[in-house]
């Protein structure tokens, strides 16, 4: 990314502003977004598999 400011909160709101607009045009090109999960939505994935598992969660 190129700005003509070197102000690290100002580039920081330019590149948010462009992902924003990546994010919100993304379905007009037929994309979908897709993150790699972490180690830590794993975790949580785990869990909460386990607790339904033991019928800790009810619904």
């Amino acid at each position: 990314m190129f700005t003509e400011t070197v102000v690290w909160g100002e580039c920081e709101a330019i590149q948010a502003d462009i992902f924003d607009h990546l994010v919100a045009s993304a379905a007009q090109f037929d994309l979908r977004l897709f993150q790699e999960p972490a180690g830590a939505d794993f975790q949580a994935l785990a869990a909460s598999h386990s607790a339904t598992q033991s019928g800790e969660l009810r619904q």
